[in-house]
């Protein structure tokens, strides 16, 4: 080997040592620098943990009344929230479906194109799993949803307000069905939102708030929709209370107030509400031992775990199909409602039509509210002895006769004669009421009850959409059916049906109320 091979094999071996001596140097940089961020990330997650549970015994030594006291703004904001269900549902729902029906004459058709604006309700669990998993995380998850949802809302309805009177006026049923429709599509993604934050927006203590907030906003909204702008709007009740000549509210100034004031508590939602500061006080961050994936994952997990959470969601949708009780649940849901629509649904569009007073109507169902709420506190009771499908069978029973007597009412109604016949309206409507609760809120504890813990907020949500969907379809079915059929044939028709329904569940729905939770569970264990 030459001297020249010796030198290029001496300065390689030393370029080599060099290169090997430099990257162990960096290598070794990188350590330190790792090192260094690991201490930074301790110590920020140290920090971290130390403000939560600096809180969280902040909290714990605070009474019942100053942590009410505490969330006694957030309490209002879910209220407020709630409200603006209950605000649009009742608009179309009631007041435009009564007002078109009364004053425009609309037929079957037409009126089932307005009930079937409720249909987004009955498939919200489609859509929940995509809001649960894509989100922007420096906005907050729920105001990712709430946020645009009500913008979009505030704006269609200040739009629909320079138009909604010369609609109701033209009977174009099919534009505020699609201005309806939007607007409901956009409530459901509201409120699949606004349920997953009522129970990081309020402390452990205050959660029981949240389920009265949405009662108690609904039913609000409720009566700022239809009650009161139907005593607004009506001229001759003005001027019999207060001698004012003309309408206080329009179709017009109605659509105004409601897009300013979710316009007004969205603005609110985004310059005093963030999520991160509140879910410091949340049931999530309550057990920080237990839960420390909160507080110690990285972002790369936490997105991985989304990912694998939406295709699990998915995946146990399936699964719902797959398990033979819930589809028999599933089937009792969907078939049940319409032989008592029959009547209840074609009963209350002939009153109309035949001229019995809209604002009298709304007066009766106003004075119903307290009295509903008594009977969703008893039926709640008698739900935790586990005979939520007796009592239904009972209240069915009940039912299909008192529905006897609502047809001859319904038939004997004369608007000379209206006078006479408020008071049994009103009973009417308080023995609908009542056998409409009682079994409502048992069926609804039985979902509780037969929850699959793992994926409690999906269950719940699925079986809810199917009894939403249970109630649609009999409705729009039967308002279409009226036009065709006369009211004294779809009695018989509903009869008949329910006859053979009482024979069909009887045994079938005793069964599911006496079987074993683990029947219902969606996957093996």
């Amino acid at each position: 080997m030459s001297r020249t091979d010796n030198k290029n094999i001496e300065l390689q071996s030393a370029l080599q040592s060099k290169d090997l001596y430099k990257d162990a140097s960096e290598d070794q940089q990188q350590n330190n620098q790792e090192q260094i961020d690991d201490n930074e990330l301790d110590k920020e997650l140290s920090n971290a943990d130390t403000n939560i549970l600096n809180d969280m015994e902040q909290n714990e030594n605070l009474t019942d009344s100053q942590l009410f006291k505490k969330d006694f703004t957030n309490i209002l904001l879910l209220i407020v929230l709630y409200m603006y269900q209950g605000f649009i549902l009742a608009f179309f729902l009631e007041y435009v479906k009564n007002y078109l029906i009364q004053e425009k004459q609309i037929k079957g058709e037409q009126i089932a194109l307005i009930r079937g604006i409720a249909w987004p309700f009955s498939i919200k669990f489609l859509w929940a799993p995509l809001m649960d998993t894509y989100y922007i995380k420096a906005f907050g998850k729920r105001k990712t949803y709430i946020v645009p949802a009500q913008f979009i809302m505030s704006i269609l309805l200040f739009y629909s307000a320079f138009y909604f009177e010369g609609w109701m006026e033209n009977t174009d049923v099919l534009q505020i069905s699609t201005i309806g429709v939007i607007c409901v599509f956009l409530l459901t993604v509201q409120d699949i939102a606004v349920d997953s934050w009522s129970v990081t927006l309020l402390h452990e203590k205050n959660v029981a708030y949240a389920s009265f907030s949405q009662s108690f906003g609904q039913r609000i909204g409720n009566i700022f929709g239809y009650q009161l702008f139907i005593y607004l709007s009506d001229e001759q009740l003005m001027e019999s209370l207060f001698t004012y000549k003309e309408k206080v509210l329009t179709p017009f100034s109605m659509c105004v107030v409601m897009s300013v004031s979710i316009l007004l508590g969205t603005l609110f939602i985004i310059l005093f509400r963030k999520e991160s500061n509140e879910e410091q006080n949340s049931s999530a961050y309550r057990q920080v031992e237990g839960n420390s994936s909160l507080i110690n994952g990285n972002q790369q997990q936490s997105e991985g775990q989304e990912q694998e959470g939406f295709v699990n969601m998915l995946k146990n949708i399936v699964r719902f199909f797959k398990n033979k009780q819930i589809l028999l649940l599933i089937f009792f849901l969907l078939s049940t409602s319409f032989g008592i629509f029959c009547v209840d649904i074609t009963g209350e569009i002939i009153l109309l039509e035949k001229g019995f007073n809209r604002s009298t109507l709304a007066t009766i169902e106003l004075c119903l509210i307290p009295f509903t709420q008594v009977i969703s506190a008893y039926a709640a009771r008698l739900s935790s002895k586990k005979l939520e499908f007796k009592i239904w069978i009972y209240c069915f029973i009940v039912k299909c006769f008192w529905n006897v007597g609502n047809y001859f009412l319904v038939n004997s109604f004369e608007k000379e004669n209206m006078s006479y016949f408020i008071i049994p309206v009103a009973i009417m409507q308080v023995g609908d009421s009542i056998l409409f609760t009682l079994p409502f809120i048992g069926i609804s504890s039985f979902f509780l009850r037969i929850c699959d813990q793992s994926i409690g907020g999906t269950y719940i949500t699925f079986l809810n959409s199917f009894s939403n969907f249970g109630r649609l379809w009999p409705s729009i079915l039967v308002t279409t059916l009226s036009t065709r059929l006369s009211f004294t044939t779809l009695f018989i028709i509903g009869s008949i049906y329910n006859f053979v329904l009482v024979l069909f569940w009887r045994k079938r729905v005793l069964n599911m109320q006496e079987s074993d939770k683990k029947q219902w569970l969606i996957k093996q264990r």
